[in-house]
Order: structure tokens, then C-alpha cells, then sequence
């Protein structure tokens, strides 16, 4: 009996290749994929970036390919292609990866993630949509392969925590009768790469043989989400009406014009394939708005305004700031979002099926995907690249000054280092230049004194504590104190304090007014700070607690530790003491 879904078929009876079919290859990539990233994760200092990232991306990329492409049984040799050629595109990728910030292990770029997951989701899609025996791509085909591997992933997922979760449960169960022996092996690295690989296999493999329930799933989903198409198209009509009385000068002040649009122009994509499906049937809207779809058509139009507004907005602010990594990614969600909607717009002029031109607009604007992502994370045309250049040309055509500059675009990766060697060696012709080198330079020694190692002796750390600034100005610290700073440190600021890399400050006032002063030490956090107590006792100085609430940046820190700003205020209620346990109302 064959299954009802086209792509996947079960033989009617064993045969000697049987276990392709089965789950057995679906455990063996994932034990390979397992042991590929243990045996990376164990060799992190012998292996150069390039070769890492390379490695990560091929092990990463291969197998998923091949648990996500074309799984008819004549598509077998293909599908081993198909896998082996996107992981080895993927990891070639990722050889070309650096780290997000200067002075961190190597490692693919979060911000080059998403761009190279999505690359990967629509060559597999591609690959798959090519009938055997017919030229071309077909549509139905794509469509399937598309839906399905989109709720196979999460399904994946969810079955694979459950696994963990029952693992870890057992382990409990057996420690609560005093053995642990489980739970010291789930804490172990080669067991969770090795088992977690395979078991991702296992759990694919589980969700793609019983595929056939997943057409039902979707089509549930989609039907659902048909319902909003009407509503989003009139929700953009509406608007649109009421832009031609408010102007667009509210819209650009958000800031956020590009995403809002962006967004909305995404759904509105998203709802009208829920309804149009594989475009074997007519729209899958619900009975009571069925009538509508003829008018869906026709209000389409407003949704490639909506997009173009979207485009103008980002555009004004890439002429007023440049090019960053995330406007580079937000300008392909544009180009993206615009073409789906220039090219469904065009089914107004030629009436034929509903939304006829949906397909042919689907894979035309995979295809340009494809072109723009491989550019952007190639060489070829490298997102960092352009931004760090963008932001430099900025600065030397006067655009903004050094003083104005964020030099944070310029603090990650090699092509932001890069720049910054190339500004520290400008010629001074003119003071503006002298203060870009200047600088320039500054920043690059900055970076190289936050990104030294952390001192390991106890004098050394003792050193590095004797620089920190102490508040209020001319304050003595008691040598007792900072010896015991100075001692290995848990997670928490006096874990921070010890690397050069983040920024401290000692707040030495007398707290609960017993006339001896108290220690505030102040680690910054970025757009916070972390701040823990510590307080003089008979025996010396011991940690009293940490801070606890929403912080204020450091520099607020340092300002109210300086002028003396820092006040106490008693709790709204006291504490409860109830048998020897002490109780806080909050």
C-alpha cells in the first residue's frame, strides 16, 4: 500500500534497501552529527577559526539537509547530493565567519545565523521540487515540501525535549533512592552531543515516517490563517486612506516605520498562500468570507504601497546613518516582502485563477533569495563589509565628526578592525583628521587592554583592583578589603571587576549608619549595572548580598556615588519574623 502523501512512499514489502526507508539512517547521521560537534567542541584550541566554523557549518548543515530533503524512495541518491553539496556550501560559509567582537573565541556570527538557516530552508525546498523525469519546478511539489519540513522542525523539537525531560526525571527518581549515576552521565559532554545527535535523528525520522498526518495539520493551519486575509487587506486600506490625510511625518517619527510596514506586509504575504495553498482548488477561505475572495484580489494593491513606504523609510535612514549589519538584513526582508507583493499585485490585470500569479512570483523571489543571501554571506558582497565601509565613508566625507561617531560598529569582527587600523593611519592633513586617527588609535588600544587576559596570580589580580576608580573622590580602601576582592571570585561582578574588559567602580558609605562604612562595588553590565554589598565584620570583610532590582547604568552609578546622591530610603513595610524564619512584603 503506498502512503497518501507523494513524498513519501513505503515499499509494499522488504526489500534488500529497506533500511533506507526505515529509521536506521536517521540514527546513524545523527550519531555522526553528534560525534562531529563533541569531537569540535573538544578540539576548540587546536583548530583555527576558519576550519572550525567550516567544520561546525558542514556538520550542522549536511545531515539536516538530508533529513529535509525529497524523501520518495527514487530520490535516494539525489537526496545524499543534495545534502552533501548544501553542507559543504554552508560550511564553506562559514569558513568565511568571525567572532561578533574582538577578543571572543571563534564562532559563526548570530547576526549571519538566521541568513544562513534561511539559504539552507530553500535550496533543500528547491532541490525538492524538481519532478523526476520532468523539467522545471513544480509548484504542488515545492508547496508540499515547503509545509512539510515547516512543521517537522518544530515537531522535531518538541519530541526531542520531551526525551530530555524524561531523561532527566529518571535521573531524579534514581537519585532520590541515592543513586546518581544517571545524572553524573547526562552531565557529561560526550554523552549529550553524541545521544542529543541521535536522538534529533531518530526524532526527525519518527515525524517524516508519519508524515502522512502532517497534510492534515496543515491544512487546519492554513485555514485558520486564511481567515485574516481579508481583514489584514482591509486593515492596510483603512490605512492607507488615512495616510493621505496625516502625512507620512507620524509614521517616519516612530523610527520604526520599516518594521512596522515590513511586518505587516509579511502577514499579509503569509495569509494569502494560507489561502491559495498548492492552487489545485479554489481559496481555502471559510464559507461566510468565500464571496469575498474576488475583492482580496482587487484590494491587493494597497500591500505593495505599504511595502514601498517601508523601503523609502529605510532608505532615509541609511542616508542618515548608514549602513549597519541589521539595515543590510533589513533591506533583503524588504526586497523580499516587495517582490512578493509587486508580483501577486500583478494577478489585478490578467484575470485568471484567483491569485494565478502566486506561484511563478514564490519561485522567482526564492531564486533572488538565494542570489542575495549567497552574496551577503560570501565574499562576494560581504554584509560586514559593506557596513564597516559605509560607517567609515560616513566619517571621512564629514558627515559626522569623531567625537559624534559610534565607534561601536567598528569594535566587531575583522572588517571593523580592519577600518579602525586603517583610520589609526590616516595622514593628519587637517584637525578633522588628526581627531579621527587619534581616535582611532585610542580605540584600538582600548580594545586591546579590555581584552587581555584576566590576571590569575592573586598580586596580579590585587594590581588590577588598586586601578579601580573609588568613590567619593580621595576615599581611603582598606588593603584588607581589596585582598579580599582579589581572591577567585564567583559569577557576579567581583567576577566582572577582575577582567579588564568590563568597567568598575567602588562606592565606599556607610549603609545602615553604624559610623563604619560599607563597600558598594559597581560592575558594568552594558545598558546596566550589577552592584554587591560588602560589609566589615569582626572576622574582616565579607560579601553582605547583591543588589537586587532593575540597575541603572554605571555611569548613573558613578554620578550619584560622586556628589553624594546615593540615599537610603526604609522599605514601605518591615520584615516578618515568624519561628526563627524572617519574611520581606513586597
Amino acid at each position: 500500500m503506498t502512503d497518501s502523501n507523494p513524498l513519501v512512499q513505503n515499499p509494499p514489502h522488504p526489500s534488500p534497501t529497506a533500511w533506507r526507508h526505515g529509521l536506521w539512517p536517521y540514527l546513524l547521521f545523527g550519531l555522526a552529527q553528534g560525534l562531529a560537534f563533541w569531537a569540535l567542541s573538544a578540539d576548540l584550541n587546536r583548530l583555527s577559526d576558519t576550519w572550525r566554523n567550516a567544520l561546525q557549518g558542514l556538520a550542522l548543515a549536511g545531515p539536516l539537509a538530508w533529513y529535509l530533503g525529497d524523501t520518495t524512495p527514487a530520490a535516494w541518491r539525489k537526496r545524499l547530493w543534495v545534502a552533501l553539496g548544501i553542507g559543504l556550501l554552508i560550511g564553506s560559509l562559514g569558513s568565511f565567519q568571525d567572532a561578533d567582537r574582538v577578543g571572543a573565541p571563534g564562532g559563526w556570527n548570530p547576526a549571519q545565523l538566521l541568513p544562513a538557516a534561511v539559504l539552507g530552508f530553500v535550496l533543500v525546498t528547491l532541490s525538492a521540487g524538481v519532478a523526476h523525469g520532468r523539467p522545471g519546478l513544480s509548484y504542488p511539489r515545492l508547496f508540499e515540501q515547503a509545509w512539510r519540513n515547516a512543521f517537522a522542525l518544530p515537531l522535531t523539537g518538541v519530541l526531542g525535549g520531551i526525551w530530555w525531560m524524561l531523561m532527566w526525571a529518571g535521573a531524579w527518581l534514581m537519585k532520590s533512592i541515592g543513586l546518581a549515576g544517571m545524572e553524573t552521565l547526562l552531565l557529561q559532554p560526550w554523552f549529550n552531543f553524541t545521544v542529543g545527535g541521535v536522538v534529533s535523528g531518530l526524532s526527525m525520522g519518527a515525524v517524516l515516517r508519519r508524515s502522512d498526518a502532517l497534510p492534515t495539520l496543515r491544512r487546519f493551519w492554513l485555514g485558520m490563517n486564511s481567515c485574516f486575509l481579508p481583514l489584514s487587506l482591509a486593515f492596510a486600506a483603512v490605512w492607507l486612506a488615512a495616510l493621505c490625510f496625516t502625512g507620512v511625518q507620524p509614521l517616519f517619527a516612530t523610527q520604526k516605520a520599516a518594521l512596522f510596514l515590513f511586518w505587516f506586509c509579511t502577514l499579509a504575504v503569509v495569509f494569502a498562500n494560507a489561502a491559495y495553498q498548492d492552487g489545485h482548488d479554489a481559496p481555502v477561505l471559510p464559507a461566510p468570507l468565500a464571496r469575498l475572495a474576488p475583492y482580496c484580489v482587487m484590494a491587493w494593491p494597497v500591500i505593495p504601497v505599504l511595502a514601498l513606504l517601508g523601503d523609502w523609510a529605510l532608505w532615509l535612514r541609511v542616508q542618515q546613518y548608514g549602513w549597519t549589519v541589521d539595515r543590510i538584513w533589513a533591506a533583503v526582508v524588504g526586497l523580499v516582502v516587495t517582490l512578493h507583493a509587486a508580483g501577486y499585485a500583478l494577478s489585478v490585470w490578467r484575470r485568471q485563477r484567483w491569485m494565478h500569479t502566486l506561484p511563478a512570483t514564490n519561485i522567482g523571489v526564492a531564486l533572488v533569495q538565494v542570489v542575495v543571501l549567497l552574496a551577503l554571506l560570501s565574499p562576494v558582497a560581504d554584509s560586514r563589509r559593506i557596513a564597516a565601509d559605509s560607517q567609515v565613508k560616513r566619517l571621512l566625507d564629514g558627515r559626522v565628526t569623531a567625537a559624534e561617531f559610534d565607534w561601536a560598529h567598528l569594535r566587531a569582527g575583522t572588517h571593523g578592525q580592519q577600518a579602525l587600523q586603517r583610520l589609526a593611519a590616516l595622514e593628519p592633513t587637517d584637525p578633522g583628521r588628526s581627531a579621527i586617527a587619534q581616535r582611532a588609535a585610542r580605540e584600538i588600544r582600548d580594545q586591546a587592554a579590555r581584552h587581555a587576559p584576566a590576571p590569575r596570580t592573586p598580586d596580579a589580580r590585587l594590581d588590577l583592583l588598586k586601578g579601580m576608580e573609588v568613590l567619593p573622590t580621595g576615599t581611603a580602601v582598606d588593603p584588607a578589603l581589596l585582598q579580599t576582592l582579589a581572591r577567585p571570585a564567583p559569577e557576579g561582578p567581583e567576577g566582572r571587576c577582575l577582567d579588564a574588559a568590563h568597567e568598575c567602580v567602588l562606592g565606599l558609605i556607610d549603609l545602615n549608619g553604624d559610623g563604619i562604612q560599607e563597600a558598594l562595588l559597581v560592575g558594568d553590565r552594558g545598558a546596566s549595572a550589577e552592584a554587591v554589598l560588602y560589609a566589615r565584620r569582626p572576622d574582616g570583610w565579607q560579601r553582605a548580598g547583591l543588589v537586587q532590582g532593575r540597575s541603572a547604568p554605571i555611569a548613573v552609578w558613578k554620578s550619584a556615588l560622586r556628589d553624594g546622591r546615593l540615599a537610603v530610603v526604609p522599605p514601605d513595610w518591615p520584615d516578618l519574623l515568624v519561628d526563627g524564619q524572617r519574611l520581606r512584603i513586597r
